[in-house]
């Protein structure tokens, strides 16, 4: 099987548009780990223990990803209730 000049021209164009979008979701994925307030706190070390503490009394610290799991209680004998 051969492969002619516009198939493999086509392919090149879109091997380049598809790394081209990758370093465009890299750089908006850097640039969104530099605005997010966590890494902004790190240079205020005297207050990043006392923010943290805060956030677990809250339970909103969107640094550490949470999934809440309900497990199924044993009642009576009952594994179902």
């Amino acid at each position: 099987m051969t492969t002619d000049g516009s198939t493999e021209a086509r392919f090149e164009a879109s091997e380049a548009q598809i790394e081209k979008r990758l370093q465009e979701l890299f750089s908006e994925f850097k640039r969104s780990l530099l605005d997010s307030p966590n890494k902004s706190q790190h240079g205020k070390s005297s207050n990043l223990n006392g923010s943290r503490s805060e956030k677990y009394v809250q339970g909103q610290d969107a640094g550490y990803p949470h999934m809440r799991v309900e497990f199924p209680r044993w009642e009576d004998g009952d594994l179902t209730s």
